[in-house]
């Protein structure tokens, strides 16, 4: 049985995931959520914000509920949005979160 580097599982991992900044800018996506998508890595990473993904209520929930809470609480589980697809589509999706601050982090 091949062994996979983190990467690799990273990648192609059955979820789609995100890192961002604070402010949501986008720093790192695997390659799950670009095929989900359709986006490319290089007009994401660096470029756009996770709520710039987000349906136009999704941006209003953002941020008067996802966002202040993440900030409390430091997650956010279970909150379901429409994703914009790069063809304009939208696709559902579950997001959790996790604040990370560096501080203890593990």
């Amino acid at each position: 049985m091949p062994h996979d580097s983190a990467e690799e599982l990273y990648e192609d991992a059955p979820c789609g995931y995100l890192s961002t900044l604070p402010g949501g800018l986008i720093v790192k996506v695997n390659g799950t959520f670009l095929r989900w998508t359709g986006h490319r890595r290089e007009e994401l990473v660096g470029r756009r914000r996770f709520q710039d993904l987000l349906s136009p209520g999704g941006r209003i929930f953002h941020e008067t509920h996802y966002a202040p809470l993440l900030h409390l609480q430091g997650s956010v589980r279970e909150i379901a949005v429409e994703l914009v697809r790069a063809d304009g589509s939208r696709l559902p999706a579950l997001v959790n979160s996790v604040l990370r601050t560096g501080e203890g982090d593990d």
